[in-house]
C-alpha cells in the first residue's frame, strides 16, 4: 500500500505542474488531467462446502470470516493526440483462520489498468498497456471474447484484473473499427497464470445508430484457434435480442485420462481438429416500472460430456481418498484436485440457463439485481443490493446460495456466502 501512495504521489507531482504550465502557456496545447478516486471496506461471510472437490473442507481452506480495504484511484492525463492513464490499486486483506490454518493478512498495491494511446490522423490510433477487453451485452459469459469469459456484469463490486496489451486501431468511417490485438502477458493479480497463453487477434466492430455487433479471430500460441461473433438488436423500446459465440479448433482444458494408477489430468485435446464451439443467446425487455429482465442461454462443446464429466468426478473422488488417508499418498492428490477445481474450460457443463433481475436508482434510493443460473443437476441463486447513502457514498450487500453439490457446477468450493460493505468515490 505504502508503494502505491508514493506512485500516486509522484504521479500528482509530476502532472500538476504540467497542468498548470499547459494553462499558463495559451499558445501551446493544454494538458489535461483527471483523477477519480473509490474507497471500499467490506466483511465476507461465508460457508465453505465439504465435497470431494475439497474434502473436509481442507484442501483448499476457506476462511469464514473475511476483512477487505481498498483503495482505488484513476488517473490520467492528455496532451494533444495522446492521452495517458493509471488505474492504481491499494487491497489490504485480513483472513480469519480456516481450519488448522492461523488469521492471516496481507496487503499490496498494482496498476490494474494504464496505458498510453496516441492518435494518428483522424482515422488511426496505437495504444500499449494493460488492459480489461471486452464487448457485448451478455452478462453470464462472452464466449467471443478470447481474453476475458467472464463479464464482471454479475458482480459490481470486484473488477477484473487487466492484462498486458497493444492495438493499433484503423476507423475507417464513424460506425466500423478495425483492431490488431497482442495480449501478450498476464497482469499481477490473474487468478489462473498457469493457463495462461499470450494471444493475437484481428477484431472487427460496427456501431449502428441502434444495433451493434463485430468479429474477431484469434490464435494463442498453445494453439488454440477462434472465431468469434457478437451482436445486438432492439426489436422494440423496451425489448432487445443479443447473440455472443464462438467456434474453432484446439481446447486448453485439462481432461481426465484413465491410467495404471486411476486417472490423471491432460491437455488431451490441444491439438484436436474437432470443430469446438459457444453459443449464447440472449433477450432483455424493460417493463414500465423500470425493471429490466435478461434471460440468456448457453449451449456448447467446451465443457465435460457425460462420459468425460463421470470421469473427472472419480478423478476427484479418487484424489479425495488418497488426500483424506494422509501420509505420503496424499501428495499425489494435490495436482490432481488442483486440477479438478480449475480445469481451465470456460463452463463445465454444456447448457446453461441464466435469468437476472435488475432495477437501478430504484426510488433514487438505491440498486437491486437478483440472479439465477441452472445447469445439470445443480443451480446457483444470487443478488446484489446498493443503498444510495448520499451523492458520494453507498453501502452494499450481495449474497449467494450454491445448490447441487460435488456433481453439479455449482457447490463444489462455497455453500453460501455474504459480502456487505461501504463505497465512497471522490
Amino acid at each position: 500500500m505504502v508503494a502505491v501512495l508514493r506512485i500516486l504521489a509522484l504521479c500528482c507531482a509530476a502532472l500538476a505542474p504540467l497542468a498548470v504550465a499547459g494553462a499558463a502557456d495559451q499558445s501551446g496545447p493544454a494538458w489535461r488531467t483527471s483523477m477519480l478516486g473509490q474507497a471500499l471496506l467490506h466483511g465476507t461471510f461465508l460457508t465453505p462446502a465439504d465435497s470431494m472437490f475439497n474434502p473436509d473442507a481442507t484442501f483448499v481452506p476457506l476462511p469464514r470470516r473475511q476483512l477487505d480495504a481498498e483503495l482505488r484511484l484513476n488517473l490520467g492525463a492528455a496532451l494533444g493526440p495522446c492521452s495517458g492513464t493509471a488505474r492504481l490499486r491499494a487491497q489490504y486483506h485480513r483472513a480469519g483462520a480456516a481450519g488448522t490454518q492461523p488469521a492471516t493478512s496481507d496487503h499490496g498495491g498494482f496498476v490494474n489498468e494504464g496505458g498510453v494511446r496516441c492518435r494518428i490522423g483522424n482515422q488511426a490510433e496505437l495504444s500499449v498497456g494493460r488492459d480489461v477487453l471486452q464487448w457485448g451485452s451478455s452478462i453470464f459469459l462472452s464466449p467471443s471474447n478470447p481474453f476475458f469469459r467472464d463479464t464482471g456484469k454479475t458482480n459490481p463490486i470486484q473488477e477484473l484484473y487487466g492484462k498486458d496489451d497493444w492495438q493499433a486501431q484503423w476507423f475507417p468511417t464513424p460506425e466500423l473499427t478495425v483492431a490488431l490485438v497482442r495480449v501478450y502477458r498476464h497482469g499481477a493479480r490473474e487468478p489462473d497464470p498457469l493457463n495462461f497463453s499470450p494471444t493475437w487477434a484481428a477484431k472487427l466492430d460496427w456501431m449502428g445508430e441502434n444495433a451493434s455487433g463485430g468479429a474477431i479471430a484469434s490464435r494463442q500460441e498453445n494453439g488454440v484457434r477462434r472465431l468469434g461473433l457478437y451482436g445486438t438488436l432492439p426489436v422494440s423500446k423496451a425489448a432487445l435480442v443479443y447473440a455472443d459465440l464462438s467456434a474453432g479448433r484446439g481446447h486448453a482444458g485439462w481432461f481426465p485420462v484413465p491410467d495404471a494408477a486411476g486417472w490423471h489430468f491432460a491437455q488431451a485435446k490441444l491439438g484436436s481438429g474437432t470443430l469446438f464451439y459457444s453459443a449464447l443467446g440472449g433477450a432483455a425487455y424493460t417493463f414500465e416500472s423500470g425493471w429490466t429482465l435478461n434471460v440468456e442461454w448457453l449451449n456448447g462443446n467446451e465443457g465435460y460430456s457425460p462420459t468425460e464429466r463421470q470421469a473427472w468426478y472419480n478423478a476427484a473422488v479418487q484424489a479425495g481418498a488418497l488426500l483424506r488417508a494422509g501420509g505420503a499418498a496424499s501428495t499425489a492428490a494435490f495436482p490432481a484436485l488442483g486440477t479438478a477445481l480449475s480445469p481451465n474450460l470456460p463452463y463445465v457443463s454444456r447448457n446453461y440457463l441464466f435469468l437476472q433481475l435488475l432495477r437501478t436508482e430504484w426510488n433514487d434510493k438505491g440498486d437491486v439485481a437478483l440472479r439465477w443460473a441452472r445447469s445439470r443437476g445443480g443451480s446457483a441463486l444470487s443478488g446484489s443490493f446498493t443503498y444510495y447513502l448520499g451523492p458520494h457514498a453507498q453501502a452494499f450487500l450481495m449474497t449467494s446460495r450454491n445448490f447441487g453439490g460435488d456433481r453439479s457446477d455449482f457447490g463444489r468450493l462455497i455453500k453460501f456466502s455474504v459480502q456487505t460493505g461501504i463505497r465512497t468515490s471522490f
